[in-house]
Formats: C-alpha cells, structure tokens, sequence
C-alpha cells in the first residue's frame, strides 16, 4: 500500500478528511483504476489544474497592471499624459482592438480627449460604459472587441468598470 506524503495527509486532514485533492483524484486515477477510464479522470484533472492556473496568472497580470496605472495617476496631474495610458491599459487588460476616453466639457459637449487602436468599424461591437462621479456622468469609456461575434465576460465587465473608475480619479486628481 502507498502512503501520501506527511504534507498532504495534513491537508487533507485540514479539509476535513472528506473531501478530495487533486493529488487524491491522481492516486485514483493511476492506482485505484486500470485503462481508459483512469486515463480520462486524470486529464480531466490535469486539465482543470491548467485552468485554474491560467486563471491565476490572468488575474495576477490584472493586478499588476492596475497597480502599476495607479501609480501613473498618482504621479501626474496632467490628463492629456494620464488618458492615453489609461486607453492603452484597457486594451492590454481586456484584450480588445479599441478604446476612446470621452469626456463632456463645460459646455456639455461630449468630445473624445484620446483613443488607442483602430477606429471604430461597424462590423464589431462597441462597449461603453460611464465614468462617473456619484449620479454625474462625466463621460464615457469605450472599448470595441476584437471580433464581431464576441462578447466581453462578466470579469472583463467587472474590470472595464474598474477602469473607468480610474480614469474618474485621475479626472479628479487633475482637477486639484
């Protein structure tokens, strides 16, 4: 009989001794199990690590990225140097061929302060969301997709909408 490593008997003890580890569905897979069906439990498993793997690298490149454009916004005043970097980092982070940073001016005109990519095209669909500051409506930040049929994902909402709060507090930091 096999025994598991003293690391991961404490593991799983600390899961509460029922349920499974990945190393568990591994030890069942090859031990447990002849053939086809072991074969198949095992790259469902690996598969699922290399999902969950790629997953933590995306959101660990997100975090770093926001970081590094908070700091460009707290180190600049100017919006017409702080703008472009926020539209270039859209386009990074979402994985999209467009964005424009649209604010109103003060005579209520909505005027596109800069865009990254290509322009706009009919054939692809074009997502904008609002920057705002509390219930006023500041302006808008765009982003068009790579391709006609796609659609962003709940996360890459969640992160356009991060986005445009950055792009809100750099309007404020500029605004001092």
């Amino acid at each position: 009989e096999q025994r598991d490593p003293p690391d991961h008997r404490r593991q799983h003890d600390q899961h509460g001794g029922g349920s499974r580890t990945d190393h568990d569905e591994v030890a069942l897979a090859i031990g447990s199990r002849a053939g086809k069906p072991a074969l198949g439990l095992l790259l469902n498993v690996l598969a699922d690590h290399r999902v969950r793997n790629d997953r933590a690298g995306r959101r660990a490149t997100e975090l770093a990225a926001l970081y590094q454009l908070s700091q460009v916004i707290s180190a600049q005043v100017d919006l017409d140097s702080i703008l472009p970097v926020i539209a270039r980092t859209t386009c990074q982070l979402l994985d999209v061929s467009s964005s424009a940073i649209w604010l109103y001016d003060d005579v209520g005109q909505l005027i596109e302060q800069t865009r990254v990519g290509g322009d706009v095209s009919n054939n692809f669909q074009a997502i904008r969301i609002p920057i705002r500051d509390g219930s006023t409506v500041l302006g808008f930040l765009d982003v068009v997709e790579r391709s006609p049929s796609g659609e962003l994902r709940d996360e890459q909402r969640q992160l356009l909408a991060t986005l445009a709060a950055q792009t809100r507090l750099a309007i404020d930091r500029s605004r001092l």
